[in-house]
């Protein structure tokens, strides 16, 4: 008797190839999803850097302001509000050296109306968003408060939030030197 051999595959085959197409699939579905979390941990980071900046152009106009121009009684010692202030700076003209020009900052929170606001910067009456989507100072949360222990210290805080991603929160303090 001869046996015939037959065509097709045995139960055998068929489970082996269905596990392996399996693990193959989990492992593609793994790489699909390793490009959006690194998109996200990029997003995050980038939003660190652009409420870290926000905060540096703050600081360093604070930092290059008179002493005297700074409304230090009407700051919060403790949490508190108001959520804008004041000052000025001189600016130096070479072609005029011996009479400096006062330039007068102000930064404030302007609201959207949802909640969220922007940070305002104006200098000389010119203003521009610094950035937006930041929460609302509050009185536990104020923008600017003075340090009751250290002598011309203020603190800023400032919490960004962008619609789709957690808020980072930005807290510095600045010695103004007086």
């Amino acid at each position: 008797m001869t046996q015939e051999k037959e065509n097709g595959f045995t139960l055998l085959e068929l489970v082996i190839s269905c596990g392996l197409i399996g693990m193959s699939s989990l492992w593609v579905a793994g790489l699909l999803k390793k490009p959006n979390a690194v998109l996200r941990m990029m997003t995050a980071s980038d939003n660190e850097k652009l409420a870290a900046n926000a905060v540096n152009i703050f600081v360093n106009d604070l930092t290059e302001a008179d002493p005297a121009s700074i409304p230090w009684t009407s700051l919060p010692t403790s949490p508190g509000l108001p959520s804008a202030i004041s000052f000025w700076k001189l600016k130096y003209d070479l072609s005029n050296p011996g009479s400096p020009a006062q330039n007068t900052y102000a930064y404030s929170v302007q609201s959207d109306g949802a909640g969220r606001g922007s940070l305002i910067r104006s200098v000389d009456g010119h203003s521009t968003v610094v950035l937006s989507h930041i929460d609302l100072p509050t009185a536990a949360s104020p923008l600017v408060q003075a340090d009751p222990d250290a002598f011309h210290i203020l603190e800023i805080s400032l919490s960004y939030h962008p619609d789709t991603l957690a808020p980072v929160l930005i807290t510095r303090r600045v010695a103004i030197k007086g």
